[in-house]
């Protein structure tokens, strides 16, 4: 079942290029999935308060076409996908400006239980959603990142109340703009994100602290690989890989 919601970004949803940032565009997709679920029954709270369960996005992969700017009027799309399998709850979307589609996404999800820490079956969970086929966009959905290159420190960013969700970790929809900070100037002046793959490896809780590092790839310019670390356990807390395009060639 295609769910769909027409919006109109805002003036701050851009970031320095003039364009809206992947983070703000993320935001929209997502709000978008929650709405819904709304009429199910299964939103974060329901899911929350009554079960004790919540969705944790585990893996993410965008292409964005196009850049969109303020106030474009945009139609964000979204259902659950037919290859959902296993513990693996897989969700797309596709956001269009008129007749043009200018993003896609696919996601992978997984239901924790909360009190046990324990992920549900795919099987074990049916809402009534009708399953469609996938979109598959140009990004890999596996953050694969090459163990041969020299990775440059990219400084620390302290989690904080304001990036925070009602799951008590860095919301997964401000990791694009937050990673963005970890690379040079240069990497970003000018230019849009193309191409954007995201593993959530561990949760970034409030107050801890993520350190990043990155490398650029030698064969494709414009494609970075980031990594982040919680500071306190040194584990990973995401792997990424960002493909830059000038917006001029957009």
């Amino acid at each position: 079942m295609i769910f769909s919601k027409e919006y109109e970004t805002l003036y701050h949803d851009m970031d320095a290029s003039g364009a809206v940032s992947a983070s703000h565009l993320l935001k929209y997709m997502q709000e978008t999935a929650h709405l819904q679920l709304l009429p199910f029954g299964a939103s974060a709270e329901d899911l929350r308060g009554r079960d004790k369960e919540a969705f944790w996005l585990t893996r993410l992969c965008i292409e964005i076409v196009k850049p969109l700017h303020a106030y474009d009027k945009i139609k964000a799309e979204t259902w659950p996908s037919d290859d959902s399998r296993g513990f693996s709850f897989n969700r797309c979307f596709r956001v269009l400006r008129g007749e043009e589609t200018v993003a896609l996404a696919y996601s992978v999800w997984a239901l924790m239980n909360l009190d046990e820490m324990r992920p549900v079956a795919v099987r074990d969970w049916n809402i009534g959603l009708e399953l469609e086929p996938p979109v598959k966009p140009s990004a890999p959905i596996h953050c694969r990142l090459p163990k041969d290159l020299e990775y440059i420190p990219g400084g620390a960013y302290k989690v904080s109340y304001r990036d925070i969700d009602i799951n008590g970790h860095m919301n997964n929809t401000n990791y694009p703009d937050v990673l963005c900070g970890f690379l040079p100037t240069q990497a970003i002046k000018g230019r849009g994100i193309s191409e954007l793959t995201l593993s959530y490896l561990h949760e970034a809780p409030e107050g801890s602290v993520i350190e990043g590092e990155y490398a650029e790839d030698p064969e494709e310019s414009g494609t970075y690989y980031i990594r982040t670390y919680l500071k306190a356990s040194g584990l990973v807390n995401v792997e990424s890989r960002i493909r830059f395009k000038n917006l001029s060639d957009f």
